[in-house]
């Protein structure tokens, strides 16, 4: 089962380029940096078969793991262990490579052709930029998060960093997202080298660190109930449920999987997972905490401050300065609610912006988006309502309410909780601005449920002419010939009837 947040929708004006340069980094360190490991791998180990070293080997490396690798020298002592999977072990063990390089029981032969594996496997990624618990070093304990097994390990990897990363660094920042992916990588391969029998196995991957930040999306949310896309084989839909909970899945999950001999380091994702979570955890509180020791009005001295930057606010008038700042202070703090989702109080302090700033069109937009969640609610059709109203006299409304029109029609199929002098507003506003095709659907609403208005043959007759310069015939015709038969009296009615026979 897969869990994938759903939350926070994708912004195209703010784009997730923290996101976007880790991906980049790790693709381009695998294309350059690991595209040529196979072939020498290959190389290799051509060398080393031909030459029967694992016979002579073999025995040496047992005794080896006997001291160093106990639960690895019982498997192969069980044979559980192929000879080809042996092979692989003994060519990547640093610790043992050196031990033969020092025996007195190597051939001089024998020395020469491992001296010229040993040089081959060197040049490989995994050798040079692996973590070896064995041999800790902060070097690779970065390197590695930027390492992968294969072209399916970085994909998946990379999948899951775009879905976590720009999650972070929409709620988090750029800095403190970046700052948990290395702590939670680090944190990662820490608990890995603490946790794991075998400390002669070379780790990469950048899985630890994107735990990190899947542990730091619950620890942001706590037990707020999230939005997430749930897939089980070939099962999909959205579900929401508490971060905290879905945490709690993802460490089990690790804890159990972490018995399987399958090559893959659970216990860094686990690692990672507590780490993220922590980090996050600790910097909303430490947020909050500072935001509580802010002073909701500041005095005059700090207007000064704050504002001598800002060219259109004038400091000789201090009620303006405390007006931006307080404009200032209601954004941050809608934000964050929106952040915490807390929608409610994010909604109180958007209005609060609007009476501010009637006819700031970003306000407006922000709330919107917050009310669209509840279509059937009176406070959302009062606020398109609004946006229609405001358009009239406010050009930068206008596309907005556009949106609320065409999504008002789609959450509940019908235009009936406004009011029809709101409608006829609005279709004389698109028609003053040549969009006739934005109220094929209001028009055929008012046709039905407002027949009698005085002004609808007018508002009909200008729509026909309109929606003919779209290339739409058949609309105009049907349009004049409603006029011609129910608005005959009218000149509206007399000026389709005129346009019917013309064109018979």
């Amino acid at each position: 089962m897969i869990l994938i947040p759903a939350e926070n929708g994708f912004n195209k004006t703010n784009l997730p380029w923290l996101t976007f340069t880790l991906i980049l980094l790790n693709i381009l360190a695998f294309s350059l940096l690991q595209t040529n490991d196979h072939k020498l791998y290959r190389e290799a180990v051509q060398i080393y078969d031909s030459n029967n070293l694992l016979v002579l080997e073999k025995p040496i490396f047992q005794n080896h793991a006997e001291r160093h690798r106990p639960e690895l020298y019982y498997q192969i002592k069980d044979g559980l262990i192929s000879d080809q999977e042996l092979r692989d072990i003994i060519l990547f063990d640093k610790t043992f490579t050196q031990y033969l390089s020092n025996s007195q029981v190597v051939t001089s032969d024998w020395k020469s052709q491992r001296s010229e594996i040993t040089e081959i496997i060197q040049d490989t990624s995994t050798y040079q930029y692996s973590y070896y618990p064995s041999e800790p070093s902060w070097f690779t304990a970065l390197s590695h998060m930027f390492m992968h097994g294969d072209i399916f390990h970085l994909l998946g990897n990379m999948m899951f960093l775009f879905l976590f990363g720009y999650n972070l660094e929409v709620l988090l920042g750029r800095g403190k997202m970046l700052l948990a992916y290395f702590l939670s990588g680090l944190a990662a391969v820490t608990y890995f080298a603490y946790t794991t029998d075998d400390k002669f196995i070379p780790l990469v991957g950048a899985s630890g660190a994107i735990s990190g930040l899947m542990g730091g999306f619950a620890g942001f949310y706590g037990l707020k109930r999230i939005r997430y896309l749930i897939w089980i084989f070939v099962y999909f839909n959205y579900v929401r449920l508490p971060a905290i909970l879905v945490l709690i899945y993802w460490l089990l999950n690790e804890l159990i999987q972490a018995s399987n001999d399958d090559g893959v380091a659970y216990m860094a994702h686990f690692g990672g997972l507590v780490a993220g979570f922590i980090f996050v955890f600790v910097m909303k509180l430490l947020s909050k905490s500072s935001a509580k020791k802010k002073t909701v009005t500041p005095d005059l001295a700090g207007v000064s401050s704050n504002i001598a930057s800002n060219s259109d606010v004038s400091l000789s008038n201090p009620k303006i300065g405390l007006e931006f700042i307080a404009h200032s202070e209601l954004t941050q703090k809608a934000r964050m609610a929106v952040k915490e989702l807390d929608f409610d109080l994010a909604k109180d302090y958007y209005q609060q912006l609007i009476n501010i700033e009637p006819n700031n069109s970003v306000h407006y937009q922000a709330l919107y988006n917050l009310e669209k969640s509840n279509p059937q609610s009176r406070a959302y059709t009062e606020l398109v309502k609004t946006l229609v109203e405001n358009a009239k006299t406010n050009k930068s409304m206008e596309p907005l309410a556009d949106t609320a029109i065409q999504d008002l029609k789609a959450h509940l199929g019908n235009f009936n909780p406004l009011p029809i002098n709101t409608l006829i507003n609005y279709c004389q506003s698109c028609l003053t601005r040549k969009k006739p095709k934005l109220i094929r659907s209001v028009i055929n609403h008012l046709v039905k449920h407002a027949s009698d208005s005085e002004e609808l043959p007018n508002i009909l007759l200008h729509f026909a002419f309109a929606i003919e310069k779209e290339g739409d015939w058949d609309t105009k015709h049907k349009v004049l010939t409603y006029l011609s038969k129910h608005c005959g009296s009218s000149f509206a009615g007399q000026e389709a009837q005129r346009e019917l026979e013309l064109n018979h």
